[in-house]
């Protein structure tokens, strides 16, 4: 008895490194694309093959089957994404009265100021204003907003398709959560701290590509949802210079500045000391020994000029 349950046990190991070797066979035969799957969903194939006998073997094909189905889905079946943006530079004759109007057009539109840069150089007063709308308003504010040009510069549109992206991203996204599913059921079941281990490593990189994808997905939302209009308004100042100052005035500045020289220098000169000290020293050797050097002269001046007995 106790034989034919070790060959009944021999037997199921040799049909579970079967199947798994069938399974990395057809895994390194399959096309391109679901090579490029994550390394994630491999892993969930290997952990299910490895897994009690209660578990599905069969559970790696059908989570390929899956993402096989999501990547042939037509992209046409789902609603399209499009992004809009648009970039328009334009010159006002009055800032003031038209940065009024701009923000009264964005308060009708439903739009907001998402960012401005107010720049006045004293030639031209310059604005740039990012704004989104939604999607269905985009082209009425636009509307609305190159029409407060008095010189239209330029107005660029640009409508790029993320549909497949989102498509693509969903799919993905989808899979990777029944396979974190199936990983957290294995999770219940495992039994020995390498186990447990193995598996939440593997759940938490797979949680990590979760949010990424989440996070591309509301993105993509986003700027699905809102359109984005970069608006340039600038105005051509006349260029004033500043009123010229009386002599009286300008002789109290100079008095000001040169005093404030004097004071400068004065405390230039004392921040160097050590160099006046060092000067000092120099100076005082060199008079100490042209004092010896003249006194030896007066000295041997005598002695050379006294009579010869």
């Amino acid at each position: 008895m106790s034989t034919s349950r070790h060959a009944a046990m021999a037997a199921g190991v040799l049909l579970a490194v079967a199947l798994l070797l069938a399974c990395m066979t057809s895994r390194e035969g399959a096309p391109a694309p679901e090579l490029q799957e994550s390394k994630t969903v491999a892993a969930d194939g290997g952990a299910a093959m490895a897994a009690p006998p209660g578990e599905p073997a069969a559970a790696p094909n059908t989570d390929k089957a899956a993402r096989r189905e999501d990547v042939q889905r037509p992209v046409e079946a789902t609603k399209k994404k499009i992004i809009k943006t648009a970039d328009v530079r334009m010159q006002v004759a009055d800032y003031a009265a038209c940065r009024k109007a701009i923000d009264a057009h964005v308060t009708a539109h439903g739009a907001y100021i998402a960012s401005e840069n107010e720049n006045n150089d004293g030639h031209t007063l310059e604005n740039t204003l990012v704004i989104r709308v939604e999607a269905e308003r985009f082209d009425a504010l636009l509307a609305a907003l190159a029409g407060e040009a008095s010189y239209l510069h330029t107005k660029s549109v640009n409508a790029r398709d993320v549909t497949e992206e989102y498509v693509d991203v969903a799919a993905r996204l989808r899979t990777r959560r029944e396979v974190e599913a199936r990983y957290v059921e294995i999770l219940r079941q495992a039994r020995t701290i390498p186990d447990v281990l193995a598996v939440e490593k593997e759940l938490r990189v797979l949680r990590e590509e979760i949010e990424s994808a989440e996070g591309r997905l509301k993105y993509l939302n986003d700027q699905v949802d809102y359109s984005t209009i970069r608006l340039t308004v600038y105005q051509t100042l006349a260029f004033a210079p500043a009123p010229g100052e009386g002599i009286g005035s300008r002789l109290l500045a100079a008095l000001r500045e040169g005093w404030s020289g004097l004071v400068t220098l004065f405390v230039g000169l004392v921040y160097i000391w050590p160099f006046w000290v060092l000067v000092g020293i120099i100076v005082w050797l060199l008079v100490r020994y042209r004092r010896r050097l003249l006194a030896r002269r007066a000295a041997a001046q005598p002695a050379a000029g006294a009579p010869k007995s």
